[in-house]
């Protein structure tokens, strides 16, 4: 799972609508993408994008 793009500015302009639907997580698709997730897994405690669930 990923959480989607497009939050760290120019979120005034946006509705609450859109700025709700950013909050959802999506699925990772791509089969390397996958694999560079599950390589990069124990570094992502470091990241505060990203923050432990």
């Amino acid at each position: 799972m990923r959480t989607k793009g497009g939050k760290s500015h120019f979120r005034r302009r946006t509705s609450k609508r859109v700025k709700a639907k950013l909050s959802k997580m999506l699925a990772v698709e791509n089969p390397q993408d996958a694999k560079r997730i599950r390589r990069l897994a124990p570094y992502m405690s470091r990241y505060k994008a990203n923050p432990p669930a």
